[in-house]
């Protein structure tokens, strides 16, 4: 009976850390289809981003190193590639929501540097959510390169050239003042 319910937890376990692999996978595909989707002003960022992925891929960092130093050493690369290729971007734009954006990333880079290397044994609040921040700012920095001001003028624009359009149609006018009519009758009955 114990066995079976410590074989059932172990089980679970690894379905728990399976599953927390798969998220991080597809948190980081969701990333990368956003900037294949923005490709023409988010080339850059795009690189910074395939880069860090790379990192990770061929294992650039040795994974015998100390926890605290393989920690440093992993964001340390990480923050290199956002710093070589982001400052490109950053040199060449006057967008200030953009190099916000980027000073974000780069800070919270530095926090995870350093989170990494004086928590390296302890499971902190910004280790356990760095997939869900990277993705906000990864979102935030991708929506920053384009004027959402003039995207909401433009959809409020057509909005209000639809409702011009149906206020002028008469067959719509016809019918809402059937239904009008209908509902008034239904009233009166």
């Amino acid at each position: 009976m114990i066995e079976d319910f410590l074989i059932w937890v172990e089980l679970l376990s690894l379905a728990v850390q399976h599953s927390k692999v798969v998220t991080s996978q597809n948190l980081s595909n969701v990333i990368f289809i956003a900037y294949i989707l923005t490709i023409r002003k988010s080339y850059l960022f795009g690189m910074a981003f395939l880069l860090c992925e790379i990192v990770v891929l061929i294992d650039f960092i040795p994974s015998r190193l100390s926890a605290p130093i393989y920690g440093l050493s992993f964001y340390c690369a990480y923050l290199i590639s956002w710093l070589c290729i982001a400052g490109v971007h950053i040199r060449n734009t006057t967008n200030r929501n953009t190099l916000l954006c980027c000073a974000i990333m780069i800070s919270f880079l530095l926090l995870m540097t350093w989170d990494s290397y004086i928590n390296a044994y302890t499971e902190t609040l910004t280790w356990r959510n760095y997939e869900n921040i990277i993705l906000f700012i990864h979102v935030c920095l991708i929506i920053s390169l384009y004027k959402p001001r003039s995207i909401i003028d433009d959809m409020v624009d057509k909005l209000a050239c639809a409702f011009s359009f149906l206020r002028n149609n008469y067959a719509f006018l016809y019918f809402w003042y059937t239904i009008k009519n209908w509902q008034i009758n239904k009233r009166l009955l």
